[in-house]
C-alpha cells in the first residue's frame, strides 16, 4: 500500500467521525476536491487541534487536517502575493463562512463551486477548484471595491460581505475573530517554506514464518533509488509479486525474487500503485496517473499483460489506492480522495467495473488505506487518521459494512498501512510512523486484534509498504526507503 496521497449513500458512517471533537461540527455534506496537491499534512492536524481550543465562532471544534490544509492555502495565496496579513483575515473569514473550509466540487449553490463558492461567471470550474486562482480572484475583487487599500480600514465583515454580496451578511461580522485567529496562526507557517520532495527510494523485504517469528534483518530487493510507491500480491500459484511506481518511468514487476524486474506500464505520472489477485490466476494492478485518475492493467494467467491499460476512474484527485480479489472473483477497489473520504468500485466476476464508485467513508482527515480479505468472504478496509490512528471496518461475505468502525491503534503519528488476510483466518496489519519504523499487528480468527504492536522494522524513514499473506501463511513486508 502506499502513502501518495473517486468515489452514495454513507454507509461508514463511524469513520467519518474519526479524531473528531465530541462537540458537534459543521458536517461535509458535499463533494470536495483537495486544496493542497500534496494532501493534509501530520503539521496540519496538529494545527487543527490546537485551533479547536481557540476559536469561539462557527470554526470552533469544526478544524480538521483537511480544512487546515484548505486554510494554509488561502493564507499562502494571500502572502505571495504581497498583500498585508489582514487581507489573510478578510479571505478566511470568507471562506469560514462560505464552506467552513472544505473546497465543495459539486454545485451546490446554483453554479458555485469552490472554497468561496464563486459563480461560474468568475472563471472555469478548475480554476475555481484551485484554491490560489480563487483566492486571488477573490483578492482582485476586492482591491477593485477598495482602491488604494482603503478596505485595511474597513470592518472585516463589510468587505467580505462588497466581495460576495451574500444574503446572510450578518455571518461575516459574526466569524471576522476566527478569520483573525486561523490568518494569526497560519500567516508565519507560509512564508517561503521550502518544498520538501517527494519521498522516493529502495525498498527492503522481510518475511515472518507461518510460527510468527520474524526474520533479522531486512534484505534489499530493488537498489533502484526513484522508487515512490511499491505493492504486492499473491498470485493464485502461491508465488508473490511486488510492483514500483517509479515517477518519469512507469510501473516495473518482479515476480519474488526474480534478478531483474519487468517494465510493464511507461506512463512517466505514475504517483502510487497497488495490486490484487484473482483465484483464475489473473492480476491486476492499479496506478494513480497524475492528474488523470486512475488507470489498471490486467495479467492473464498465462502471465501476459493486456497491451492497453483500462481507465478506471477519472477524479484526478485520488491520492491513496488499494484492491483486493475475493474468493468469489470479484474485485474491491478503493480510492483515497483527500477532504472527501474513501470511494468503493467493484467489478464482478464477469470482469465488468460497476459504473459509479459509492462513497463508503466520508471522513476528511484520512491519510493512508489498505484493504485485505478473509477466506470467509469478510473485507476488511483500514484507515490512517492523522492525529488519531488506524481504523477498521468490515464488509460481511453477504456484502454489507458494518456500522461501527472499529479503533485498533491509538498512534497518532502513523502515516501509511499496508494489510493482508492468511489462509488461516488471521489478519495481519503494517503501519509506518515517521522517525521510528515498522509496527505489525495481528487479529486472531476470534476477530481479536494483538494489544500490542511488534516492531519489525528500526528504519524512521519508511515511507510505503506492502503486506503479503502466503499460501503457507507466511507473510513478506515490504519497505520502500526515503532517499529524499
Amino acid at each position: 500500500m502506499n502513502r501518495t496521497r473517486v468515489l452514495g449513500s454513507v454507509l461508514l458512517s463511524g469513520l467519518m467521525l474519526l479524531g473528531s471533537a465530541a462537540v458537534a461540527s459543521p458536517a461535509q455534506a458535499y463533494a470536495t476536491v483537495a486544496c493542497d496537491p500534496k494532501g493534509a499534512t501530520s503539521t496540519d492536524a496538529a494545527i487543527a487541534a490546537q485551533l479547536n481550543t481557540k476559536l469561539t465562532a462557527k470554526m470552533r471544534n469544526a478544524m480538521t487536517a483537511y480544512r487546515v490544509s484548505c486554510a494554509r492555502m488561502v493564507v499562502k495565496a494571500v502572502r505571495d502575493r504581497g498583500l498585508p496579513q489582514h487581507a489573510a483575515t478578510i479571505a478566511a473569514t470568507t471562506v469560514a463562512v462560505e464552506t467552513t473550509f472544505q473546497n465543495i466540487s459539486e454545485m451546490v449553490d446554483h453554479d458555485s463551486l469552490g472554497l468561496f463558492q464563486q459563480r461560474a461567471s468568475w472563471g472555469s470550474a478548475a480554476n475555481r477548484l484551485n484554491p490560489t486562482w480563487s483566492t486571488n480572484a477573490f483578492l482582485n475583487k476586492m482591491t477593485s471595491l477598495y482602491p488604494s487599500n482603503s478596505w485595511m480600514n474597513a470592518a472585516v465583515g463589510k468587505v467580505s460581505q462588497d466581495v460576495q454580496v451574500s444574503a446572510y451578511p450578518q455571518r461575516y461580522y459574526d466569524n471576522a475573530s476566527d478569520g483573525k485567529i486561523i490568518a494569526d496562526t497560519l500567516w508565519p507557517l507560509v512564508a517561503e517554506v521550502p518544498v520538501k520532495p517527494d519521498p522516493h527510494g529502495t525498498v527492503y523485504a522481510r518475511s515472518r514464518d507461518a510460527a510468527g517469528v520474524w526474520e533479522t534483518n531486512a534484505t534489499r530487493v530493488d537498489a533502484n533509488p526513484n522508487i515512490a510507491g511499491i505493492a504486492g500480491t499473491k498470485n493464485a500459484d502461491g508465488s508473490m509479486h511486488i510492483f514500483a511506481a517509479v515517477p518519469g518511468s512507469g510501473i516495473w514487476h518482479r515476480k519474488a525474487w526474480e534478478a531483474n524486474a519487468t517494465q510493464i506500464d511507461t506512463n512517466p505520472n505514475v504517483k502510487a500503485v497497488t495490486a490484487a489477485s484473482l483465484p483464475n490466476g489473473t492480476m491486476h494492478v492499479f496506478a494513480v496517473i497524475e492528474g488523470s485518475g486512475v488507470w489498471t492493467r490486467t495479467r492473464a494467467a498465462n502471465g501476459v499483460w493486456n497491451n492497453n491499460a483500462v481507465h478506471l476512474d477519472s477524479n484526478p484527485a485520488i491520492d491513496g489506492i488499494s484492491a483486493t480479489g475475493l474468493a468469489d472473483g470479484t474485485i474491491h477497489f478503493f480510492g483515497l480522495v483527500p477532504g472527501s473520504g474513501i470511494w468503493e468500485r467493484t467489478r464482478n466476476a464477469n470482469g465488468v467495473w460497476n459504473t459509479n464508485a459509492n462513497q463508503i467513508d466520508t471522513n476528511d482527515s484520512i491519510s493512508d488505506i489498505a484493504s485485505a480479505a478473509l477466506p470467509d468472504g469478510t473485507l476488511h478496509v483500514f484507515g490512517a487518521i492523522l492525529g488519531s490512528g488506524v481504523w477498521t471496518r468490515t464488509r460481511t461475505a453477504a456484502g454489507v459494512w458494518n456500522n461501527n468502525a472499529v479503533h485498533m491503534d491509538s498512534n497518532p503519528a502513523v502515516n501509511a498501512i499496508s494489510a493482508a488476510g492468511l489462509p488461516n483466518g488471521t489478519l495481519q496489519i503494517d503501519v509506518t510512523v515517521d522517525g521510528s519504523g515498522v509496527w505489525h499487528r495481528s487479529r486472531n480468527t476470534a476477530g481479536t486484534w494483538d494489544s500490542n504492536a511488534v516492531k519489525i522494522d528500526g528504519n524512521g524513514s519508511v515511507f510505503s509498504t506492502y503486506t503479503v499473506g502466503l499460501n503457507d501463511n507466511t507473510i513478506g513486508v515490504g519497505t520502500n526507503v526515503d532517499l529524499s
